[in-house]
């Protein structure tokens, strides 16, 4: 049986540290920004801006992620399917990731870190196999491991093993190393696969 690592006391609280440091400076620096994309959304879906839905969390603790919405809500009239409830400025924030920027308010709130396994949706757990609960030993992220390698490109069981593979080998390194490459990775799915509707995003 594989050892599990056990995640250091200083780890964690400087991690928390950064988390709750790095945030505040982003929020701080990126208000104008969510404040526009508030507008901009809100003129352009006609529609309330905010998406918010229950995930489970830390220990499968359910919390509010918040994000900025970027389809229009359902219609059972119309019954339009999801890439057509996606608009020209929407799927440019959607592109950009700009929509997961309200989650900075779940750091803040202690209910996510930047980098950590991806809160995926409560039906999930019905799905799991006894070791994937393991991915909920740590706070849930922005970003993971799993989205720089292909996000839901991946079969479902290859991203949860993904995750505990990254709870499992939790560094500082790692956690710069994810953050980099997420960059990376956004910026070169925008501009190389730009024309590409089906491209990778993180779960929702």
């Amino acid at each position: 049986m594989k050892k599990i690592k056990i995640i250091s006391f200083r780890y964690r609280t400087i991690k928390k540290f950064f988390d709750i440091l790095f945030c505040l400076i982003l929020f701080l620096g990126l208000l104008p920004l969510m404040l526009f994309l508030f507008l901009i959304i809100l003129l352009d879906l006609k529609e309330w801006p905010l998406f918010i839905q229950i995930r489970p969390g830390y220990k499968t603790r359910d919390f509010a992620i918040i994000k900025f919405k970027t389809m229009k809500s359902w219609n059972p009239i119309t019954k339009l399917p999801d890439d057509k409830r996606i608009t020209k400025v929407t799927n440019i924030i959607r592109k950009l990731r700009l929509d997961e920027l309200p989650q900075l308010v779940n750091i803040l709130r202690n209910e996510m870190s930047f980098v950590g396994p991806r809160p995926l949706l409560k039906s999930y757990l019905n799905k799991y196999k006894p070791h994937f609960f393991r991915r909920h030993d740590v706070l849930p992220g922005i970003t993971g491991l799993a989205q720089i390698s292909g996000s839901e490109k991946l079969p479902f069981e290859e991203r949860i093993n993904l995750d505990i593979k990254y709870i499992n080998n939790q560094s500082f390194y790692n956690d710069f190393y994810i953050l980099i490459f997420t960059l990376i990775y956004v910026l070169k799915i925008y501009f190389i696969n730009s024309k590409n509707d089906s491209l990778p995003k993180f779960p929702d």
